[in-house]
């Protein structure tokens, strides 16, 4: 997570500079991420234990708002005091935001299910890094490869509300833009909003993961 954070928005920039289009730039972001990311877990190693990251990117341009995902962070749109979801869960286990191509493309391609986690321990199906030590390779079906949506924007779109999956376990995204438009409309303060849906998550409702 601390690599991705520190390096994928350059990416998508650089290639944003270098003329490319806002979807390609986001591809060109995560690719060149997950493969520097990839290429220090194989220099440093990290063990027996496999370490990586979900990641989710909004990008606006020419009137456009632009993801590239990754995982099991999520993407809402508010758009009138409702919600649009903008991404799909890459998961394996069922869910409101998920469907059947995900399990279909591990299959696919070569990785196995086991009680709806791939390999029988990873909950999503796309992530960055996850080197297997043992073999070199990310683990047969799990894909560096994000997701892209672009969604024309409208007068009444209000805001975008991007989160990690702890806040999805406990909050479903209307309930989540709800609050966060509540929030917004008593005093128009972005940081305010967005840490009045962490105490909702991590003390009303005992959340027992990260939440960013």
């Amino acid at each position: 997570a601390h690599y991705c954070r520190e390096h994928l928005h350059h990416h998508v920039v650089a290639s944003l500079e270098n003329g490319d289009a806002p979807a390609q730039s986001l591809l060109t972001g995560f690719e060149r991420t997950e493969a520097g990311l990839l290429t220090e877990q194989r220099q440093q190693g990290v063990g027996s234990t496999m370490c990586g990251a979900t990641g989710t990117v909004a990008l606006i341009r020419d009137g456009s708002l632009h993801i590239g995902w990754l995982g099991d962070c999520r993407a809402v749109l508010c758009r009138g005091g409702e919600c649009i979801e903008l991404t799909r869960d890459h998961i394996l286990r069922g869910g409101p935001a998920t469907d059947g191509s995900e399990h279909a493309r591990v299959l696919g391609e070569g990785g196995h299910v086991d009680g709806g986690r791939l390999s029988g321990f990873l909950e999503v199906a796309r992530a960055f890094g996850d080197l297997d030590q043992s073999t070199g390779r990310k683990p047969p079906g799990l894909s560096g490869t994000p997701e892209l949506r672009s969604q024309p924007l409208h007068a009444e779109d209000e805001f975008v509300l991007v989160a990690s999956d702890e806040l999805w376990r406990l909050l479903d995204s209307q309930a989540a833009v709800r609050l966060a438009r509540q929030d917004l409309r008593a005093h128009a303060n972005v940081a305010m909003a967005a840490e009045r849906l962490v105490e909702e998550a991590l003390l009303t409702r005992r959340a027992d993961d990260n939440i960013t």
